[in-house]
């Protein structure tokens, strides 16, 4: 039976949120990359510190329609759940996300790790 840790993104600094690019300038935040010995429950909030709604694009293991998923983000709105608990395994999968305009949108989240090797 394996073991399940509760964990940060693994490219947050010291649990605090990450900061999301935009498109327009080409840029892909990486949130998450997986190990390859677990599969990583994976929770993410965004907010929006920005004078409008923007739209959020995130991709879960690929990019393209095969795996990405778009939500608007609304300012003053605190925290808005935008994955409940998707899964993802593998040592070269990642979760990546951009917005569509000049972003004021972080994310925040946790890993709840299944380790099989136990």
């Amino acid at each position: 039976m394996g073991t399940i840790t509760k964990i940060k993104l693994s490219e947050s600094t010291d649990g605090k949120p990450i900061s999301i690019g935009n498109l327009a300038n080409t840029t892909r935040s990486t949130i998450h990359t997986t190990v390859n010995t677990a599969i990583d429950e994976v929770w993410l909030w965004a907010s929006n510190a920005a004078g409008s709604a923007i739209i959020l694009t995130v991709e879960h293991g690929e990019a393209g329609a095969g795996g990405e998923y778009r939500q608007s983000i609304t300012n003053g709105n605190g925290l808005n759940l935008i994955c409940q608990g998707l899964t993802l395994s593998g040592s070269t999968n990642s979760i990546t996300a951009f917005a569509a305009s000049v972003s004021g949108i972080n994310i925040h989240g946790f890993v709840n790790r299944i380790d099989q090797t136990s």
